[in-house]
C-alpha cells in the first residue's frame, strides 16, 4: 500500500493475523518484591504477505511439546515439527518480509520419515540439536558456520532408538542419557547417546544391560551430576527409592560405573 509518501510492504487481502495471547505459552513476571505475576505475553502477528507467502505457525492449533531458547530463537516442538522464532525476537514466528527469505526469518519444518510420531525433546550435542521422537532420533543441522537459517536448516533422522518422550534426558559429560520405557514391559533401561571413538557413528548402547531387571517401568524423572559423576532416577513403581549409577571417566572414555538403590 501507499503511506507516509512511499509504498511499504504490507499483508493481503483479508490476511492480518494475531495469535491467541489466552492459548500461547503465559509469562511468570518477578516483580522485585517477593511476589511474581504470571500473565498472558504479547506475539507478534502476520503484518506482511497472506496465508501462502507468509503461513501460519504450525503450532497454532497445535499442542506445543517443547520450548526452549537456542542461538537467539525461541524454539518450539509441535508433532513433527521443528519451529523457531526471528533471531532476537522471541515473540516473532512470522516472515519480516516476503520480498526475499532472510538468514533471521523464522524456521517451521518437519521431520522426515518419522512414522508419525511426534517430536518431544531436543538436546544441544556435538555442536547441533539432537531431536527425539518415541521411536526415533534426527539431527537438526545448520550451515558450514553453524547459523541457524531457513535457507539452509534441514531435519535428518540418524538413528532409530525407543525413547520415553515424557522423560526429560539429561548429560554425562558431553552424551546425552535417555530412558527406553514402555508401560507394556516391566523393566526400563537407559541409553547413552555417543559419539563412537572407533568409527565416529552415533550411537547409543545401553547402560543397563548389566542389570536388564533393576528398573521398575514407569521412570518419570532422571537427573545427573558431572561434577559428582553420578546420575538418579525416579520411578513411579516404588516412589520411596532412588536408583543411583556412578560413573568415572578419563581420556579413554568411561572405564567404571556401577549401579546402587
Amino acid at each position: 500500500w501507499y503511506a507516509n509518501g512511499q509504498w511499504e510492504e504490507t499483508y493481503g487481502w483479508d490476511s492480518r493475523e494475531i495469535l491467541n495471547a489466552a492459548t500461547m505459552p503465559h509469562v511468570l513476571v518477578d516483580n522485585g518484591d517477593g511476589t511474581w505475576t504470571f500473565k498472558q505475553h504479547t506475539w507478534k502477528g502476520r503484518e506482511v504477505g497472506d496465508r501462502d507467502s507468509n503461513p501460519t505457525p504450525s503450532f497454532v492449533g497445535r499442542t506445543i511439546n517443547r520450548m526452549w531458547a537456542y542461538k537467539g530463537r525461541m524454539c518450539i516442538l509441535s508433532d513433527e515439527n521443528f519451529i523457531a522464532s526471528q533471531v532476537g525476537h522471541f515473540e516473532n514466528f512470522y516472515r519480516s518480509t516476503c520480498t526475499q527469505l532472510l538468514d533471521e526469518d523464522p524456521i517451521d519444518i518437519a521431520s522426515p520419515n518419522s512414522r508419525g510420531a511426534l517430536l518431544g525433546q531436543a538436546m544441544d550435542f556435538d555442536g547441533q540439536l539432537l531431536l527425539f521422537s518415541q521411536f526415533e532420533q534426527f539431527r537438526l543441522e545448520s550451515d558450514r558456520e553453524g547459523v541457524l537459517s531457513p535457507n539452509t536448516v534441514s531435519i535428518k533422522r540418524v538413528n532409530s532408538y525407543n525413547n520415553a518422550v515424557g522423560v526429560e534426558p539429561t548429560y554425562i559429560g558431553p552424551n546425552v542419557i535417555f530412558v527406553d520405557d514402555f508401560r507394556g514391559r516391566a523393566y526400563a533401561s537407559l541409553r547413552e547417546y555417543q559419539i563412537d571413538r572407533t568409527f565416529g557413528r552415533e550411537i547409543a548402547p545401553s547402560i543397563t544391560e548389566h542389570v536388564p531387571e533393576l528398573i521398575p517401568s514407569g521412570v518419570y524423572r532422571i537427573m545427573s551430576s558431572s561434577s559428582d559423576n553420578i546420575l538418579f532416577l525416579l520411578s513411579e513403581a516404588d516412589r520411596k527409592k532412588l536408583w543411583f549409577y556412578n560413573f568415572f571417566n578419563n581420556e579413554e572414555g568411561k572405564v567404571l560405573s556401577a549401579w546402587q538403590i
